[in-house]
């Protein structure tokens, strides 16, 4: 049994170290490194971050429209209370029962039962000197951006190949 153990140790051990000798050409490993390195994926990022920035005060340009719509819907109108005069205005027909400054409750012809909104706004910058030196400033990040993850990707190449 023990002879058993010490064979399969040995097995194991050989195989491990037969795994171990694998080699990678000068081209594997460079591109290896591309791949996996946090640096190159950090300024990759990056790059993408300064892109989509460019495009969103890009945006900031471009024509903004915007709409809203409001209904609104009493299902029970307020009363209107007054006190009654025969020679009022509001009430042209005299009403029977009801005398010289008694107080009334009529429905209030002030408020609709119904009533809707709509409106559209839409904006455009056309001269706007912060917009343009904005502009120029998020393309420059971009280029920016972009010489950064071509140096660290030749730096890369550089400290592997070395």
């Amino acid at each position: 049994m023990r002879k058993l153990y010490l064979t399969l140790s040995v097995l194991m051990v050989a195989r491990i170290a037969a795994a171990q000798t694998t080699s990678f050409t000068l081209e594997q490993c460079v591109d290896y490194a591309l791949k996996n390195a946090i640096s190159v994926q950090n300024a990759q990022l990056d790059e993408k971050i300064s892109i989509a920035k460019v495009k969103e005060v890009t945006g900031l340009g471009m024509p903004q429209i915007d709409g809203a719509i409001s209904v609104s819907h009493n299902q029970k109108l307020n009363r209107f209370f007054s006190t009654y005069s025969d020679q009022s205005f509001f009430f042209p027909e005299p009403i029977a029962g009801v005398n010289n400054g008694d107080v009334i409750a009529a429905q209030n012809f002030f408020q609709l039962k119904s009533a809707g909104n709509a409106g559209i706004t839409i904006n455009q910058l056309i001269f706007s000197g912060s917009y343009f030196v904005g502009l120029e400033a998020a393309k420059a990040v971009k280029e920016l951006s972009i010489k950064n993850t071509n140096q660290t990707r030749v730096q890369l190449v550089d400290a592997v190949t070395k």
